[in-house]
């Protein structure tokens, strides 16, 4: 489903990814791990059209993607949740869920996937009329997951949904990423914290410096001595 192949990417003279290799098959569960500053987030940006790589291939379905607009890649189903809290505070939870959905292909369809959401976040149909700056920090990071399923994801991109959030939020983010897992999304997710994701049935990437060091299932990097000490903090 996704080919990624010599990518190089950066921001002005700083060169961040040198030669990312990775494959993300259709029903997969993909999971880059590693240092804080060493390319997971401008690899997810670089991927969703954000920002613009220097060399190298990005193929989604088969179809270049490398060099496309944002909006061109979402539009193909490839969606991209971005770390952080992203909602308009001013708006209601409602009125951001919708502007998830008010892209070209999307809106008939938003009734449907409004309701989907509000089956997986019941937090968010109760608050659907309250403004997202009024949320909690747990509950607008799931008001930007939920944006982002507004739309027809083929391929959902999470960059470290647990940041920031206290344990017992973390926790309860992970049980709605797992429904999503579930569900039959195919998930490329960045993480930080190897703990949150040990659950998953996935195959992990290890980033360092701009490249992939490393690669094996969870159990892989669990046996790995020299990888969780040096990496993992074990």
């Amino acid at each position: 489903m996704l080919e990624v192949r010599n990518l190089h990417a950066g921001y002005g003279q700083t060169r961040v990814l040198a030669g990312i290799e990775l494959d993300v098959q259709e029903g997969e569960t993909v999971v880059v791990i590693g240092p804080n500053g060493h390319g997971k987030t401008t690899l997810l940006r670089t991927i969703s059209g954000l920002l613009t790589p220097t060399a190298g291939e990005i193929r989604f379905d088969g179809r270049r993607i490398d060099g496309a607009r944002a909006e061109s890649v979402a539009a193909q189903g490839l969606v991209h949740v971005p770390q952080g809290d992203l909602p308009f505070g001013d708006m209601t939870v409602e009125e951001n869920l919708l502007l998830g959905a008010f892209p070209s292909g999307s809106w008939g369809a938003r009734a449907e996937r409004i309701g989907r959401v509000y089956g997986l976040f019941p937090m968010l149909g109760e608050r659907r009329g309250q403004r997202a700056h009024t949320l909690s920090g747990g509950e607008r990071r799931m008001l930007a997951l939920g944006r982002g399923l507004m739309r027809e994801a083929r391929l959902l991109m999470l960059d470290e949904p647990s940041l920031g959030l206290a344990p017992v939020v973390v926790n309860e983010m992970y049980r709605h990423i797992e429904q999503i897992v579930a569900s039959g999304i195919t998930l490329l997710l960045v993480e930080e914290n190897f703990s949150h994701v040990q659950a998953f049935d996935a195959r992990v990437l290890l980033l360092e410096s701009g490249r992939i060091v490393r690669e094996g299932s969870v159990s892989d990097l669990l046996a790995d001595e020299i990888v969780m000490a040096t990496y993992l903090g074990t």
